[in-house]
């Protein structure tokens, strides 16, 4: 496709060891770049070494003119156009190709058969172009990884002795809270918005995508520690602060966890935090639907067969969340045993 053949001459590399694949990012420019880096923490420092190799370019462009690349001519939409915090999103896809438009901020071409994505940003569309630049290397990232059978979860998690605890369900559930709550307690955090799930030795597994996270200013009550959290660049959820978990607690990311138990909280209003048990089928429903982005049947089945795997593994709870933070952390100590 010419769109990804015309990948930029890049003026910067980063370069690093994504669990198990060699990540290769090329970006025009320190500001893309320094986003670029931000994105893949806390894996950036870490050299490339073995597996899969996946190529990521990152370049600006000017107007909104050129998010609209000609070889779309030969592409079928592939999910209708939505719109989404003042974004226009349109998706094309043929074969391994796809491309996706973010108007007026951003277009994504990922060739999953190549294992290669070109991101542009549009330098005048009014927002920050290095917060444009994370989101859409985020998305690339994660379609690359689903053609390799990791896939993306919208939860947060947080692991003790190799052990995971999923938390998952919509948003203002307190899936963030609960798990720098349990970080605070000693627990490592393996992401706050999105989890990957894959195998490992045919066995299902939890790995961290990012160590960012997003937190609304009146958390900082229940943990005073956020008050003083370095801010991180970039983008930022409206109403909310971002930071990286490393910054606030220390050595407190896990790369990688095996799946023990599922929460699904809901805020009670009571002072304790209680749990009922959580049905399989539930359990699979919440999850199944929390996937971002539509997948193609062949790997809709795949993704299917993995998370019927992570529940069977897992023990599986409704959290009724009370105000008792430190009280729901010994609850969830107790359940996993």
């Amino acid at each position: 496709m010419a769109l990804l053949r015309r990948a930029p001459l890049a003026t910067r590399w980063v370069r690093c060891q994504f669990h198990e694949f060699s990540l290769s990012c090329a970006a025009t420019g320190d500001r893309l770049a320094c986003a670029t880096r931000e994105c893949l923490r806390p894996f950036a420092d870490k050299p490339p070494s073995s597996g899969s190799l996946l190529h990521i370019f990152v370049c600006e462009v000017n107007g909104e003119e050129a998010l609209t690349p000609g070889p779309l001519a030969g592409l079928q939409p592939s999910l209708a156009c939505e719109s989404r915090a003042g974004a226009e999103y349109r998706s094309y896809s043929r074969g391994p190709i796809s491309v996706t438009r973010l108007l007026p901020y951003a277009v994504r071409a990922v060739d999953t058969e190549r294992g290669v994505a070109l991101c542009c940003v549009n330098a005048d569309s009014g927002a920050p172009a290095g917060a444009i630049a994370q989101s859409v290397v985020q998305g690339a990232l994660v379609e690359l990884l689903r053609a390799q059978h990791w896939y993306a979860v919208h939860a947060a998690a947080a692991a003790r002795g190799g052990r995971a605890v999923l938390i998952t369900g919509c948003g203002g559930v307190g899936k963030t809270t609960l798990a720098l709550a349990l970080v605070r307690a000693g627990y490592k955090c393996l992401g706050d918005d999105q989890i990957l799930l894959a195998r490992r030795n045919g066995q299902p597994v939890l790995h961290c995508l990012s160590s960012r996270i997003s937190f609304r200013a009146d958390m900082c009550s229940l943990l005073p520690e956020l008050r003083s959290a370095p801010p991180a660049h970039g983008q930022q959820s409206v109403g909310k602060r971002a930071a990286f978990v490393e910054d606030i607690f220390r050595k407190s990311v896990a790369a990688t966890a095996e799946p023990a138990l599922i929460l699904a909280p809901r805020l009670s209003g009571a002072q304790e935090s209680s749990v009922e048990e959580l049905s399989r089928t539930e359990a699979l429903r919440i999850l199944v639907d929390s996937s971002p982005g539509r997948l193609e049947p062949a790997a809709g089945v795949v993704f299917f067969e993995l998370v019927a795997d992570v529940v069977d593994a897992s023990r599986c709870y409704r959290l009724g969340f009370g105000r008792d933070l430190d009280g729901a952390v010994r609850l969830i100590d107790s359940l996993m045993g």
